[in-house]
C-alpha cells in the first residue's frame, strides 16, 4: 500500500470497515461510503461504540472528528 498523502489512508479504506473517533469521546464504527477533504465522513451500517445504538447512516463533520482507523 503506497501512500503519498495523509487523505490516501481514507480513500483507501473507501467501502471497508473504518472506527472513527470523535473530540468529543464518542466511536462509531461502520462502512466508509463517502468522505471529502475536509474529510466529512459518511459511515452506514454504524454502530455508536459507546451505547451500542445502530443507525442505517451517519455523517460526520470533518471539524469533530480526531482519528480515522481501519475497523476490526
Amino acid at each position: 500500500m503506497e501512500l503519498a498523502r495523509p487523505l490516501d489512508i481514507i480513500n483507501q479504506s473507501k467501502g471497508k470497515v473504518v472506527i472513527v473517533e470523535m473530540k468529543n469521546g464518542k466511536s462509531y464504527k461502520g462502512k466508509l461510503v463517502a468522505w471529502d477533504a475536509h474529510p466529512n465522513i459518511v459511515l452506514e451500517d454504524v454502530t455508536e461504540m459507546e451505547t451500542n445504538k445502530h443507525y442505517d447512516w451517519v455523517f460526520l463533520r470533518g471539524d469533530n472528528i480526531s482519528c480515522v482507523k481501519p475497523g476490526e
